[in-house]
Parts: structure tokens; C-alpha cells; sequence
């Protein structure tokens, strides 16, 4: 084999590792599996681009299985809260909510598909974009891409 020859090969080896690399990186940037259902959820937009599609996606724990809805419509002004009751008109076979308002202090979400809080000391709480709520459910606002938890914990 010719040095020549030899170079080629590894010059269009290393190319094709470097294509590769940077194409896997694309995809994990747009993409996250969610191993609780086949396929993929596109959660959000590459770094440094707002989402222009105006989605959300909500997904809700139990402790027996995930259920997991990409592309909610956010608009204007919703909340965490608005954006489940959204999530049960549009799913009412499978996303049945029951919530509690107290005033100034805001809805605190009661019961989710018949989870209620209280046995236990475990109660439905929600993250956003991976961060713990500090404020009630119809306080915190969303946008468009942002990734909503719920979550029966204690």
C-alpha cells in the first residue's frame, strides 16, 4: 500500500468520525429520548434560538408510570397551572385534575387521574425546565419550550 493511499484513508476516516460527531451533536441538541415511550420528544429549540412553535411539553409521575404529552400550546400569560387544565380538555381520558384555590396564595393541585395528596405526607408538586416550583401552580408562569414536571411526592 502507497503512503499516498495510506493517507487517504485515514484523512476520509477521520472525516467521516468528525461528520459523525458533529451530526449526533445536532440531533442531541434538538432531541431527548424519552424512555417511556418509543420514539422521540423534541423539548426544545437549539442553543441560542427561541422556540417559534409556541409547544410546551408536560409530563406527570405517579410512581407507577410517566405520561408524557409534547406539544401543549402556550399562550400568552399561562401558567403551570393553566397549562394542565389545558392538558385535561384536551386528554380528559387521560389527565383528570382536581385543585384547590386559596385566594392570594394560589391553586394548589388536589388530585391528578385520582392521586390525591395527603396519605403519606406525598403531594403533587411541579418543576419546570428541571427546577423545583417556589411559588403556586397558577403563579408560575411558562413559554413556549419549556419542559413541565408533575410529580406525587413528599
Amino acid at each position: 500500500m502507497s503512503k499516498k493511499s495510506f493517507f487517504l484513508k485515514v484523512f476520509g476516516a477521520a472525516v467521516l468520525v468528525l461528520v459523525g460527531l458533529l451530526l449526533g451533536l445536532g440531533i442531541q441538541e434538538r432531541l431527548c429520548y424519552n424512555k417511556f415511550q418509543d420514539g422521540f420528544l423534541a423539548l426544545r429549540a437549539p442553543l441560542g434560538e427561541e422556540p417559534s412553535s409556541g409547544l410546551a411539553s408536560v409530563m406527570i409521575d405517579a410512581d407507577k408510570d410517566i405520561l408524557a404529552f409534547p406539544g401543549i400550546k402556550i399562550e400568552a400569560n399561562d401558567t403551570v397551572f393553566s397549562a394542565l387544565e389545558r392538558l385535561a380538555e384536551i386528554q380528559p381520558e387521560k389527565v383528570k385534575i382536581e385543585s384547590q384555590d386559596y385566594g392570594d396564595m394560589g391553586v394548589l393541585v388536589t388530585a391528578i387521574n385520582g392521586v390525591k395528596g395527603g396519605p403519606d405526607n406525598k403531594y403533587w408538586q411541579y418543576w419546570v425546565n428541571n427546577e423545583y416550583g417556589q411559588v403556586a401552580a397558577d403563579k408560575q408562569a411558562v413559554r413556549a419550550g419549556d419542559v413541565i414536571m408533575w410529580k406525587f411526592t413528599g
